[in-house]
């Protein structure tokens, strides 16, 4: 029997795990079958209170996709594209960070209310995965992650619906 210290880790640890799955399932499928490489991605994961969730993804050809989950506007399925510029910047903005360098994983088992983030990012043909699960990550990590957001969150950009989140009215 799990005790009550346990419990919530391990409904945690079983939704990020179920979120994770089927998010990276489906996109990664679409991606490999066009030819068309995964540039940057984070993926937000729900805390115990509001915060936004989503999974958002920048393809080289500039390519945006974005799954908002919850506590966001508009949930469901949208794309957009990027210029060459934005794709530019968020390069050197993860080399700014020293992304390459950061180890892989930020992780406090004693912190149950976190909101997680994964980020992955292209380097030179060579994808750097860093996950986030604690408020004392490195500050350029937590700057380059608010950057990322900003990016995958601006609602001036001309999102087209691809799939509304089901239970979502019209």
């Amino acid at each position: 029997m799990i005790s009550k210290k346990i419990f919530p880790f391990a409904i945690a640890a079983v939704v990020y795990g179920l979120m994770f799955t089927s998010y990276s399932c489906s996109v990664e499928k679409k991606t490999k079958s066009n030819g068309d490489s995964l540039l940057v991605s984070i993926q937000r994961y729900p805390c115990f209170g509001r915060c936004p969730y989503y999974d958002a993804s920048l393809y080289e050809s500039g390519y945006i996709l974005i799954n908002r989950k919850g506590f966001m506007d508009n949930l469901g399925v949208y794309s957009s594209k990027a210029t060459k510029e934005e794709m530019k910047e968020l390069i050197k903005e993860a080399e700014r960070a020293g992304y390459q360098s950061l180890p892989d994983s930020f992780y406090n088992p004693g912190i149950a209310d976190y909101p997680a983030t994964i980020t992955r990012v292209n380097l030179n043909g060579k994808i750097k995965r860093v996950f986030d699960g604690e408020p004392e990550a490195p500050q350029s990590l937590k700057k380059f992650e608010e950057t990322l957001h900003n990016f995958f969150t601006q609602k001036e950009r001309n999102w087209q619906l691809i799939r509304k989140k089901a239970g979502e009215e019209d």
